[in-house]
């Protein structure tokens, strides 16, 4: 399906108004795995992802979980976090973004990480830092609302190697 599609717009339309807060998975074809993530929780936003985009890009859907612990990057932070991040030995992925924003008509990036080492390394680079701390379950694939393709020269949705 095209991200130009009305029922691609509409599914992430019908999502906000039901106050979802969403999560934005754009993969970069042809890129070896490159991959950029954004919070969405206003429909205005969206058109600034989309031109993000390129042919064969593709944008997935998520509800965004919000992971309830401390927004102050702290020991305390960092140890709730880690608990968050392995769960019955299944990995989930974190996704965080600094709250340097009150906009929510913002783009909103949002730092994908998926390891301890990964979290250790956001954890010190961002001490004392408010920061949104959010989570997809060890199986987003499980948890995909919608996916839409960015269309070619004819208008046509076309995916690519991620």
């Amino acid at each position: 399906m095209s991200i130009y599609d009305q029922k691609f717009i509409l599914t992430i339309t019908d999502l906000l108004n039901q106050y979802k807060q969403l999560v934005i998975f754009h993969q970069i074809p042809w890129s070896g795995g490159l991959s950029e993530w954004f919070l969405l929780q206003d429909i205005s936003a969206l058109e600034r992802i989309f031109k993000r985009g390129q042919t064969a890009s593709a944008f997935t859907v998520y509800e965004w979980n919000v992971l309830l612990v401390s927004n102050i990057v702290n020991k305390n932070w960092l140890k709730k976090t880690k608990e968050a991040l392995v769960v019955d030995g299944v990995n989930n992925d974190l996704l965080l973004s600094k709250e340097t924003f009150v906009n929510v008509k913002a783009l909103i990036e949002l730092e994908w990480v998926g390891d301890s080492d990964d979290l250790e390394e956001y954890y010190q680079e961002n001490i004392g830092c408010s920061v949104f701390t959010g989570f997809l379950p060890w199986s987003p694939r499980a948890l995909e609302l919608v996916r839409g393709y960015y269309p070619d020269e004819n208008g046509l949705p076309v995916s690519g190697p991620y």
